[in-house]
């Protein structure tokens, strides 16, 4: 009975090694993890994708959000109609944001300054105005203005 307990404790000692515990890599984890998931790095991932957008807008793909903002811009710019210059208001703030974004250089895409930027230009519609702005239009700032 002595050798059978003794075999087990000498066993259970051997193999405490592998049930060893980590808990300094699931730190380190843990802060690359929040350094990725914070908002800042998430606009950065944010304005990678709409700089991208961009390149293909200027090798003459029409599918791009910003050539769906241009187009909406073109429909909407020249009109004395109360729901169009409505639109072509928050037009401009979508593109204003749109551009804000693609032109700050990407060494500054992770500073305090580029994320408050953002956020205090994000396009924000009152509900009287929403039910009057054009659909295409209320899909795009969501594209804008959330960040993944």
């Amino acid at each position: 009975m002595i050798k059978k307990l003794f075999l087990i404790f000498t066993m259970l000692m051997l193999s405490y090694p592998c049930f060893a515990d980590n808990q300094k890599q699931k730190e380190d984890e843990a802060f690359i993890r929040e350094i990725i998931n914070s908002p800042s790095a998430r606009l950065s991932k944010h304005q990678m994708s709409l700089k991208q957008d961009f390149e293909l807008y200027k090798q003459g793909n029409e599918h791009t959000i910003y050539a769906q903002i241009i187009k909406l811009e073109s429909m909407y710019k020249n009109s004395d109609d109360k729901i169009n210059k409505l639109n072509n208001k928050y037009i401009e703030l979508t593109k204003n944001l749109y551009l804000y974004t693609i032109n700050t250089p990407n060494e500054k895409s992770y500073s305090e300054d580029f994320y408050n930027g953002f956020e205090n230009k994000k396009v924000i519609i009152p509900d009287k105005d929403y039910d009057k702005l054009d659909e295409n239009l209320k899909n795009i700032i969501p594209c804008i203005n959330v960040y993944y």
